[in-house]
């Protein structure tokens, strides 16, 4: 879609987040330890914002705009030599795009003067709440600015130590793989993960630094960013107060969470969050496919946008997919070759994306399978079906009664009926997808209408007059859209006064609990040393007979702290840098079944386990294993000491 929106608007509001952010954090849980890498990404975070405004002076459209921000980070982050050197190309790159584009500059500059200080000040009210969502998002114990110190302590949660284990051998290695035993690969929301590496190369930092601090103060912000910019292009721009306090109570509204359950899961889950950033720039590449012909731009941003989002997330993917089905229909000639081989295209690009981010299909506990009414049985049994529906899909009235008064005023148009057959199919697939077994991460379909109804909304906002005057007799679809007016207030209304305050209070407890917490364990130590030898060659061999890493249970506060034998071993490869060396967990004596834990562990040979919880190996042996692994030796651990141990 074409660029009509108001840049300043957008950007003081990013800012205005960003700085909120780290306002509300400053005053929770950062301190002087980590201090400076709050700052740093802070300062990424709005040359990013920088960069990509610069891009759109010149590409004109959202969605080809984040696409390019991103490969253009990638490609950044393979630039050789020191930090200082990317740093140089960041900061050269708005230079650049701005004096590309330096003939709408003045235009832009213009803007600025005509901003009603109306849209700045809601604007400014709207960053304190979407501030505080990025700093609730903490109450997950998995988005985490205090991460240094938990990794010291032992006490991060198992999906973050998987999560960064993959990204930092996807860093160092290029392979997607946890690490436990060489290079394993794991095909698991590779792209997210690939993209967490970059950023933490870019930054110079470890990858779980990335996990700890770029959901809240780096992601977080750009999705809202997107969000507002994809919704401004459907809205056809901000020209009116009503429609931007519409839509941007929308999106506060769809960010309170107001789901049951497992739900609240928009920046703290690293796959959904990258899926639902690419899945604003699909949103504005296909929100064109309904007024206009297949443009060659379209031919490759909208294959990439859904590889992108599959690598990421496969439910998203799934669902994007789906959308551009539904616009493609509403196309003329729909039938031509020009429309199938575009179709064929993004199909090849989306089945890409599903193998790659595939997890093999014969681990236990992560089978695809269809079970009717699995999440109603094992979630909300007591409730009804359409108690349920209306209770998990709760921004589903917003399109059924208002296309039914548009279709009888006969007003709608060609782009809010597409969009209005494509929530309803969204919801389906997010019904259906509930019915996938919970292992495979089916409740992510069912968020998805969520966040497509901030496109619908934006797009219905445009019926809402400039200005009130009671003295007119509005159509009934305009006080229909009044009425989502007031549900949205009292969305974010009850989340300030409730959630906002169970979190917070929740957020203080952990960081309490953190910075109270004396212990400093000595094997993270060494770790962190032998992360700064500088070769790519070495294995890191902690044997068995250490038993005070291997059987570790200094882990006395965290909800995972029964879990302990689970998590160890992916301290090695996330801290190190390097991959272990029989590496899997010891079982023996554990309260957890360590071998059957679905995430991690997949994909290594049984006899690799056996061999795996020997207190002791040769050296022999163990210099075999690291020339069949492909590497060239092994750093042997046995506190408090380490020493290199060559096997050519």
């Amino acid at each position: 879609m074409q660029n009509r929106t108001n840049l300043w608007l957008n950007l003081l509001t990013f800012i205005f987040t960003v700085a909120f952010n780290y306002v509300f954090l400053f005053n929770l849980n950062i301190d002087q330890s980590n201090r400076a890498i709050s700052l740093e990404f802070v300062v990424f975070s709005i040359l990013v914002c920088l960069i990509y405004f610069s891009l759109k002076l010149s590409l004109k459209n959202s969605g080809s705009s984040i696409v390019s921000l991103f490969v253009l980070l990638i490609i950044i982050s393979y630039i050789p030599g020191i930090a200082i050197f990317r740093l140089g190309f960041l900061v050269l790159t708005p230079i650049v795009f701005l004096w590309i584009g330096r003939q709408h500059l003045t235009n832009v500059i213009v803007q600025l003067k005509y901003t009603p200080k109306t849209f700045i000040f809601i604007s400014l009210v709207m960053s304190v709440i979407f501030a505080s969502f990025l700093v609730e998002s903490q109450a997950s114990n998995v988005v985490d600015p205090l991460i240094e110190k938990k990794v010291q302590q032992l006490v991060l949660n198992p999906d973050t130590l998987y999560h960064a284990s993959v990204s930092e051998n996807l860093r160092n290695y290029g392979v997607a793989s946890t690490g436990m035993h060489g290079l394993n690969p794991v095909y698991y929301h590779i792209f997210s993960h690939f993209l967490f590496s970059r950023i933490s190369i870019i930054m110079e930092v470890p990858a779980y630094i990335v996990y700890g601090f770029g959901s809240v103060l780096f992601f977080g912000p750009l999705l809202l960013l997107f969000l507002l910019e994809v919704s401004q292009e459907f809205a056809k721009g901000w020209n009116g107060l009503l429609k931007v306090i519409f839509v941007f109570l929308s999106l506060a509204a769809i960010l309170t969470k107001p789901f049951v359950t497992i739900f609240g899961s928009h920046f703290y889950s690293e796959s959904y969050l990258v899926s639902l950033i690419f899945f604003a720039a699909f949103m504005s590449a296909v929100g064109s496919l309904s007024n206009r012909k297949i443009s060659a731009q379209m031919f490759l941003l909208i294959p990439l946008c859904l590889l992108f989002i599959t690598l990421s997330k496969i439910s998203v993917g799934v669902i994007a997919f789906a959308i551009l089905g539904v616009f493609l229909i509403f196309q003329k000639n729909y039938l031509s070759s020009r429309v199938i081989t575009f179709f064929g295209i993004s199909l090849i690009f989306f089945v890409i994306g599903y193998i790659g981010s595939k997890p093999q299909s014969d681990i236990k506990g992560l089978e695809v399978r269809f079970v009717w009414k699995f999440f109603q049985s094992h979630f909300a049994s007591e409730l009804s079906l359409p108690q349920f529906i209306f209770s998990h899909f709760i921004y589903f009235w917003l399109v059924v009664p208002i296309s039914f008064l548009l279709l009888l005023a006969k007003k709608m148009t060609k782009n809010e009926l597409i969009l209005s057959l494509a929530f309803l199919l969204v919801t389906f697939i997010g019904f259906v997808g509930l019915n996938i077994t919970i292992d495979s991460s089916g409740y992510y379909f069912s968020n998805l209408h969520a966040f497509f109804s901030l496109f619908l909304a934006s797009a219905f906002s445009k019926r809402l007059p400039k200005k009130i005057d009671f003295t007119r007799k509005y159509p009934i679809y305009v006080s229909y859209l009044f009425f989502v007016f007031l549900i949205f207030i009292v969305l974010v209304g009850n989340f300030l006064t409730s959630r906002a305050r169970s979190s917070l209070k929740i957020i203080s407890e952990i960081t309490k609990e953190v910075r109270d917490n004396s212990f400093d364990d000595g094997y993270i130590q060494i770790l962190k040393e032998v992360r700064k030898i500088p070769r790519k060659d070495l294995l890191v061999y902690i044997p068995k007979s250490e038993v005070n890493f291997w059987n570790n249970q200094s882990d006395n506060i965290s909800p995972w702290k029964h879990q302990q034998c689970i998590k160890m071993p992916f301290f090695v490869p996330m801290v190190s840098g390097k991959p272990s060396l029989f590496g899997l967990p010891m079982m023996e004596g554990s309260k957890t079944q360590c071998y059957n834990f679905v995430r991690g562990y997949e994909g290594y040979p049984q006899q690799v386990y056996k061999k795996s919880q020997q207190m002791e190996h040769l050296k022999n042996e163990l210099c075999d294993e690291t020339i069949r692994l492909g590497f060239n030796g092994y750093v042997e651990i046995r506190y408090p000491n380490y020493i290199i141990k060559e096997c050519k």
